[in-house]
């Protein structure tokens, strides 16, 4: 079973802004062979999201919860309980500004960005029960647009990875270049990282 709502709606011209939530519960069960008793699990989930987006700014925040509870189908009497639990909180915000502006004979379109995820993880199999971790991550990019045939886009990414306790670079620019109307011709450079 789930639920869901979400509306949004324009303050003025450039201003919209939305919120949602969404909660479900969910059973599934496995089927024992041999000895194997049946197993279930029983889990609940939500999210709670919001955003608010302007002609030059954005801020958008969610939530997202999850809940599981795995066990035995059924329990004699007398028998241990072997249920577990597992729990996920993850809260990620992201606020980004955008302008354009010419220098010359090129226009510029300058993004730039602040980030940060919080994911907590309660889990009885692991060794020590319970997890918390604080990402933050900041990236900046500018796209050039050169004449009617070139645009040259370079931007930079920076992510604080807990795990590593250090600030990891991803760095990125590209080529495009339109022969004609209809093509374009892009090369790309980039060093991405992966956790």
């Amino acid at each position: 079973m789930s639920r869901d709502a979400r509306i949004s709606r324009n303050l003025t011209k450039d201003v919209r802004i939305g919120i949602g939530t969404g909660f479900g519960t969910g059973y599934t069960n496995f089927y024992g062979i041999g000895s194997f008793q049946d197993a279930a699990t029983y889990t609940r989930y939500g999210d709670v999201t919001a955003f608010v987006k302007g002609a030059n700014f954005g801020f958008r925040t969610f939530l997202n919860y999850l809940s599981a509870r795995p066990g035995f189908s059924t329990y004699y009497l007398g028998d241990p309980s072997y249920r577990g639990f597992a729990e996920q909180q993850v809260w990620d915000n992201e606020l980004t500004w955008a302008d354009r502006f010419r220098t010359g004979q090129s226009e510029h379109v300058v993004t730039v960005g602040l980030g940060f995820r919080f994911k907590a993880i309660a889990w009885n199999y692991l060794a020590d029960t319970s997890y918390a971790e604080h990402h933050y991550n900041g990236f900046a990019q500018d796209a050039v647009r050169i004449g009617e045939r070139l645009t040259v886009v370079a931007s930079i990414r920076g992510d604080y990875v807990p795990f590593l306790r250090r600030l990891i670079p991803s760095p990125r620019a590209s080529v495009i270049v339109k022969p004609t109307r209809q093509d374009a011709i892009r090369f790309t450079v980039s060093s991405a990282f992966r956790k």
